[in-house]
């Protein structure tokens, strides 16, 4: 099952897309971001498969060493949302089981695949609410995409990433 990219948001990032002068090298650079606002905020959308794009089955160049790493994201913000405590074992290995597939060139699961790509969905309505426009440039979304990151994992209530140290 691959990664998707919904058409919003393919449109919406055309400016700094692998196909501008000074964009993104791949087309999982846009949904990593969207994912990334997605995970940050917990924010999750559905979206039919019409309404989005195919990208890949595995994470692409320089997110291939990094893969690990942003499943592990992904499980710890999920574990919180199914209210699965870090100490109970038994329902971390259940839930861990239904999400993850060592064996996938994405280490996902097709039912962890599709929570993955609904937080992409979901960090894409997040990246309209934190800019007043599209991005036109690769560096000034870069900067204002750290600021708002930052901002929202210093807020209380999005200590989520905390949790990850129990």
């Amino acid at each position: 099952m691959p990664f998707r990219l919904s058409n919003d948001g393919e449109k919406w990032f055309k400016d700094i897309s692998k196909s501008s002068k000074n964009g993104f090298q791949t087309d999982f650079d846009a949904y990593y971001f969207c994912f990334i606002a997605g995970i940050t905020c917990g924010q999750k959308k559905t979206l039919p498969v019409s309404e989005t794009r195919e990208l890949v089955e595995y994470f692409p160049d320089r997110f291939r060493t990094r893969g690990k790493l942003i499943v592990s994201l992904f499980l710890c913000r999920e574990l919180i949302e199914l209210g699965v405590q870090f100490n109970e074992k038994k329902a971390v290995h259940s839930a861990i089981t239904k999400l993850i597939k060592p064996e996938s060139p994405s280490y996902l699961s097709d039912e962890g695949m599709r929570e993955f790509n609904k937080y992409a969905n979901g960090g894409y309505e997040v990246l309209t609410e934190w800019f007043a426009d599209r991005p036109r440039s690769l560096d000034t979304f870069l900067r204002l995409f750290k600021a708002k990151l930052d901002q929202e994992l210093n807020k209380e209530s999005n200590s989520w990433a905390l949790g990850i140290a129990v």
